[in-house]
């Protein structure tokens, strides 16, 4: 039992509530705890003979892949064992030809906004090849063909589950307020999670605001502004402005007067 108890000490502590994690751990991403584990995995232990393998991450516009990689970034697991960590995008690819910067044991993330060209892959992964053999490369994109590029099996980010998505804009939305002292706030919750659909930069900028006025008369006001611009969109587009955002079309934002 001591060598168990000696065993589990040395063993990342996982919260039994990860949605309190969100609220009482310092630069803790909310949720992703799976996802988050794997890259570990991928970065700390995944070492073969060759080239840097290469880990895609694929996932629709705004489902938090930055976050994601910012926060692994920022551990200081990786942060020992990574002498520097180069940032590039798609552009950067044709460009790679110094194999100085690259010398040292070097985490590579690249964010690909698109499809990047085979050639242009080709010619990039080969002027790495020469990195120390526990390199490791990354790659940020949204386009599924991307998993292509990948040396290991792809992590795929889909949008929070439905109750992970209503407890994380409620607890941003009230702050360090008790929502129990705001009875009429708390009903209008589930119909702002409803009508952000998912996402998580909505999510950030209207609980932004609606912590700040914690009034009923104000919140109530939001409300109405996030209906019309959902019926606006719908009505001229056909289609959610989250869905017209993660498509890359364009939207309607209806003005908003002084309340």
């Amino acid at each position: 039992m001591a060598e168990f108890v000696i065993l589990l000490g040395g063993c990342e502590r996982i919260s039994r509530r990860p949605y309190d994690a969100y609220l009482y751990i310092d630069n803790f991403m909310f949720g992703r705890h799976v996802e988050k584990q794997q890259i570990l995995r991928f970065l700390l232990e995944h070492n073969t003979p060759g080239p840097p393998a290469v880990l895609p991450v694929i996932g629709g516009n705004g489902v938090g892949k930055k976050t994601l990689a910012a926060c692994i970034c920022d551990d200081e697991r990786v942060r020992a064992h990574f002498s520097k960590v180069l940032q590039l995008n798609g552009d950067d690819l044709s460009r790679i030809t110094d194999h100085e910067r690259m010398s040292g044991r070097t985490l590579v993330i690249i964010e690909l906004a698109s499809y990047v060209d085979e050639h242009v892959w080709t010619k990039f992964y080969h002027s790495i090849t020469n990195m120390d053999r526990e390199s490791k490369v990354i790659i940020l994109g949204r386009n599924s063909e991307l998993e292509k590029f990948g040396t290991v099996k792809p992590i795929s980010l889909n949008c929070l589950s439905l109750e992970e998505y209503s407890y994380l804009f409620k607890t941003l939305a009230f702050g360090s307020a008790n929502p129990t002292d705001h009875p009429q706030l708390v009903a209008m919750v589930e119909e702002f999670v409803v009508l952000l659909g998912g996402s998580l930069i909505s999510a950030n900028v209207l609980a932004d605001a609606l912590r700040k006025n914690l009034s009923a008369r104000f919140w109530l006001y939001r409300l109405n502004w996030a209906r019309d611009t959902i019926r606006k969109n719908i009505s001229r587009f056909g289609a959610h402005p989250h869905v017209l955002f993660r498509r890359g079309r364009p939207m309607h934002l209806i003005h908003e007067t002084t309340h």
